[in-house]
């Protein structure tokens, strides 16, 4: 009985958000299936295409700083004339890319190809959060993007699975076994295309008509009226950067320091993704009941623990186990979000989410660049060192933030 009555409590939650909330998830909960067909695929296939580590690093990273330098006009794009024209184009360009990339034989086409897809899903993921900002209240936003999270992350267990069984099909761990998973993707986005065309509507809150200052003059209210912008850039660049490394290096790891199968390599992605299915709500109810710095302060030094499971694990069951823990760094992140968002007022957010995706597409530089570097000329294993090292330095910076919750 309990149970039900907890069921029917987040229906009703659910329900009585606005409508563009409410098809943003099945948005993004399509588009995560088609990019978790890939994504655990995508650095072994750069390097059966003839990239190494420190490439795979720099594609990665010029793709990420394009995608953060193309934020702020996007923010202000999106504060000006709304978020469907940008994931029309951004879902385009996915599609574009998958195929381009499905059908390079070598780097003169992979490099461009990885590029694009990952260029244009930063270039997407950047305005997600402004629906959040605009459509859920603050004393519910933690809540609302978890369960956004929750919803989003029920295809992301079957994803990996369903591309072990076909790369194991079409011929294994490598360019060939891998291809036609980018065919897949393809098809997909283009699908998404038109479910963005046809259902999506602006969020009910985001007043296009009002936001008709000059450039200068949004940048300079973004510092002046938000809380703590400078420290919270710092602790942002930081925290955001092991997912930035892990995206990018993990699988590759995986195969070849531990040599792990197509179905553990699947396996390992799908449990990075069951404790934020299963714990994203209850985090979110705990991010807006206790504030959003302890939930992140809890989460963190846990992550952190995984990765040395993950770089000692003696088999492949504890690195899948390993993975599982690391999906506290999925549920950090989201209420780092909702924390983000609430330093800022309303009408600025898409600005703010631009200037945000800068910084963000600046880390995705910096970072796997260097991590990189660190894999070729010292040692895997440092590369996770690494990761944990920045994970804990940003804890520092996040203590020098207050607590956003309620403060309006």
């Amino acid at each position: 009985m309990l149970h039900l009555k907890k069921i029917r409590k987040w229906i009703h939650f659910f329900t009585k958000q606005p409508w563009s909330f409410k098809i943003n998830l099945p948005r993004v909960a399509i588009q995560n299936f088609f990019i978790y067909t890939t994504l655990q695929m995508q650095p072994i296939y750069f390097a059966s295409l003839g990239g190494s580590a420190f490439l795979l690093g720099l594609v990665s990273s010029v793709a990420l700083l394009a995608g953060g330098l193309i934020s702020i006009p996007c923010g202000f794009y999106v504060d000006r004339y709304g978020v469907k024209r940008i994931f029309i184009w951004g879902t385009v360009m996915v599609a574009a890319g998958s195929l381009l990339f499905a059908t390079a034989d070598n780097l003169l086409i992979g490099i461009p190809s990885l590029f694009l897809i990952i260029f244009s899903l930063r270039f997407v993921m950047n305005m997600c959060p402004v629906v959040c900002a605009n459509c859920l209240k603050d004393e519910e936003r933690a809540t609302g993007m978890q369960m956004c999270d929750t919803i989003s992350a029920a295809p992301v267990l079957i994803a990996p699975t369903v591309a072990a069984a076909l790369v194991t099909v079409f011929g294994g761990l490598n360019a060939e076994g891998i291809r036609p998973l980018y065919y897949i993707q393809a098809v997909g986005f283009s699908f998404i295309v038109l479910f963005i065309w046809k259902l999506f509507t602006e969020p009910v809150n985001l007043d296009i008509k009002k936001n008709r200052n000059d450039f200068k003059t949004d940048l300079l209210s973004v510092f002046k009226k938000g809380t703590k912008v400078k420290t919270w850039i710092a602790y942002r660049t930081l925290a955001y950067a092991p997912w930035w490394i892990s995206i990018t290096y993990w699988p590759l790891f995986a195969k070849e320091v531990k040599n792990a199968t197509p179905f553990t390599i699947g396996f390992i992605q799908t449990a990075m993704w069951v404790l934020p299915l299963f714990l994203a709500i209850p985090i979110g109810r705990l991010a807006d009941s206790l504030g959003r710095k302890i939930v992140i302060f809890i989460l963190t030094p846990i992550y952190c623990l995984s990765l040395l499971i993950f770089v000692h694990a003696p088999n492949q069951t504890i690195l899948i186990i390993s993975g599982l823990l690391q999906g506290l760094l999925i549920l950090s992140i989201v209420v780092q979000g909702a924390m983000q968002v609430e330093l800022m007022p309303i009408h600025l957010i898409g600005k703010w989410i631009g200037i945000m995706g800068l910084v963000q597409g600046i880390s995705g530089t910096i970072f796997p660049a260097l991590a990189g570097s660190i894999w070729d000329t010292f040692d895997p294993y440092y590369v996770f060192y690494f990761m944990i090292a920045i994970s804990l330095l940003s804890l520092i910076l996040l203590a020098r933030m207050p607590e956003t919750l309620n403060k309006k």
